[in-house]
């Protein structure tokens, strides 16, 4: 059984489907819902379900394939001809390439390469770890004898996003063969593509003078970006 959940207005839409032996490619138009909207927010609003066993609780009523309808637990699973999955200690379930879209038109699987699904993903949320204990994050230069800027830049956000790091003192300011470490850092002038990143120390910077944030001897130091709904 596969089911759709309007998690926002209790709804829901379920279809059988055959179990083969055999790799093969399910189909499954389903109805569009018109009578309440998805909430647009970043709340849990639409479910993808499989249904491999279901006791009396939700096949003991009436089933209705491809129909939406309020929630009745009893509804969810009542197809006559469901088959368990522990029916037989010899049952499997595969599943692979799963894909929705809009339409009633199934397209060909959509085969994304990696570079392309990170990208995807980047533009919602990046988060950078230094990975070693001294690693550097970014170049810039001495604005005074306490603080610092460089210019950050990373791939295309989908709004300007947030900028965060962990603690101040997992940083540091590494400045004519010394290092200072970080009494504060934080991020101004933000863009969807650049933003400027301020550390401050306590003392010994050179006004002019170039400079590398690094990781204060920790590798766990991070900033990452937010750009969610």
């Amino acid at each position: 059984m596969c089911e759709l959940e309007d998690n926002d207005n209790a709804r829901i839409n379920t279809q059988s489907f055959a179990v083969t032996t055999a790799w093969n490619r399910i189909e499954l138009t389903f109805a569009a819902d018109t009578s309440d909207p998805l909430d647009d927010d970043n709340a849990k609003s639409l479910s993808l379900n499989w249904w491999f066993h279901a006791g009396s609780t939700y096949s003991g009523g009436t089933f209705a394939s491809n129909t939406w309808a309020d929630t009745v637990q009893a509804n969810r699973c009542a197809v006559d001809d469901f088959t368990s999955i522990f029916d037989a200690t010899s049952r499997t379930f595969f599943i692979t390439g799963v894909q929705m879209e809009l339409g009633d038109t199934a397209t060909p699987f959509e085969h994304r390469t990696y570079g392309t699904e990170l990208a995807l993903c980047q533009r919602y949320y990046e988060r950078v770890t230094a990975g070693s204990a001294h690693s550097t994050f970014v170049s810039g230069f001495c604005t005074t004898t306490t603080a610092s800027q460089a210019t950050l830049s990373y791939s295309a956000k989908r709004a300007v996003p947030t900028i965060t790091f962990s603690a101040a003192s997992t940083f540091r300011v590494a400045h004519e063969n010394s290092a200072k470490a970080c009494t504060s850092i934080s991020a101004s002038e933000i863009g969807d593509r650049i933003a400027i990143i301020d550390a401050g120390v306590s003392s010994g910077l050179t006004a002019g003078q170039g400079m590398g944030i690094t990781a204060n001897n920790d590798a766990t130091a991070y900033y990452e970006l937010n750009a969610e709904l």
